[in-house]
């Protein structure tokens, strides 16, 4: 990457929340000035040619073997395309509300949740793949996002930490109780703390509804500044109580969102005699995360999914070639990054920093060293 012009500033470490420094930050904070624009340029003076405004549509499929593409320009022209070996690298679907359906979101949770990736990841290349016999890996797919509460808003600055509602904010902070739809506790809260921040989600996708519990000395113990402050005064005062709500007792708080009064209330029973002898006797949560949750105000908020990008969708082997539904590799196609990644089963390893960038340009490059027969 460097003999091709992209500039690192030198520093390297965990992201903020992974195991190991593995992350190199490209200089200037800025994939796109320090590595996006010098490879354009590498590419552009090794000959490579770049259409902006012109989306591929379909591939043009000979005989079970790609043979180029059709496309359309910002007039509207239709344009074919005639090549010996394509290669699909459309950023994958996390911006496609059906197509999160057909990965394993519930419809009610597609509706509710927010994204940080591009409205124009819609699936593009999953699409002209399936057209062409290309095998599913969608199901398996991971879904890279983390928990938030709505009514707080996003947090879009990497790596989306902060103390409301970054990954590790306010609700999966460890601290909170998370209950389902019938008012139980249904995962250790702190494995985002513990384990893996990308972990969460994965389990509240599990539900038809999932909920945080938390009272003011958690809140407090954000250490939100005060713009955060606002924002929680805002939503507290200003929403429609869809997303969150305060009251002095746990029954106040089940009877809004309609869920089992009793049950709520016996489910922060049993958690905070584990607080007492600091045991998680359901879940196993680390000792420091059991903090009891007993003097109102209390507060519970809805979680929803706040989905940064899908990693895979499309079958593809070590060479970054799409497979079909025999797992044989369909002639002249191929797919990488989020579109063709294959590393991952439904979790994303977001404690291993820097592995999905990683893969997005190594892939690239296998897929141009493996296309390269066509063309000698």
């Amino acid at each position: 990457m460097q003999d091709n012009g992209v500039q690192f500033n030198g520093v390297v470490d965990n992201y903020g929340a992974g195991l190991y420094n593995t992350m190199h930050w490209f200089d200037n904070d800025s994939a796109v000035t320090s590595y996006i624009e010098p490879m354009q340029a590498a590419a552009e003076q090794n000959g490579a040619e770049f259409r902006f405004g012109t989306a591929a549509t379909s591939l043009k499929v000979d005989a079970g073997t790609v043979s180029g593409l059709y496309a359309e320009d910002s007039s509207g022209n239709i344009i074919e395309v005639k090549a010996k070996a394509v290669v699909l690298a459309s950023g994958g679907i996390g911006a496609n509300p059906d197509l999160l359906v057909q990965a394993g979101m519930a419809q009610n949770q597609v509706n509710e949740m927010m994204t940080n990736c591009s409205p124009s990841v819609c699936g593009d290349g999953y699409n002209m793949a399936m057209a062409a016999g290309g095998r599913d890996f969608l199901r398996n797919a991971a879904i890279q996002g983390f928990q938030m509460v709505k009514a707080f808003g996003t947090d879009t600055t990497v790596p989306y930490n902060s103390p409301l509602n970054g990954g590790n904010g306010l609700v999966g902070n460890g601290l909170c109780v998370w209950v389902n739809q019938d008012a139980r506790r249904f995962n250790d809260e702190s494995l985002a703390m513990t384990f893996n921040m990308a972990a969460n989600l994965g389990a509240c996708l599990g539900n038809r509804e999932s909920y945080a519990i938390f009272d003011q000395a958690i809140l407090d113990g954000c250490e939100l500044d005060e713009a955060d402050k606002k924002t929680v005064e805002d939503a507290l005062t200003n929403n429609d109580g869809t997303s969150v709500f305060t009251a002095n007792s746990f029954e106040e708080l089940a009877e809004h969102f309609e869920l089992d009064a009793e049950t709520l209330a016996e489910t922060m029973e049993r958690y905070n005699q584990f607080c007492a002898q600091g045991f998680d006797g359901e879940f196993g949560k680390a000792q420091p995360f059991l903090t009891a949750i007993e003097n109102g105000p209390f507060y519970i908020a809805r979680i929803d999914a706040l989905v940064v990008v899908v990693d895979g969708g499309i079958m593809t082997n070590v060479r970054s070639e799409v497979l079909d539904d025999a797992s044989k590799p369909i002639p002249g196609l191929y797919a990488v990054g989020l579109d063709g990644a294959m590393l991952w089963r439904n979790v994303y390893t977001q404690n291993m920093p820097g592995t999905a960038m990683a893969n997005n340009i190594n892939s690239g490059r296998n897929a141009a060293n493996a296309a390269a027969k066509y063309i000698a």
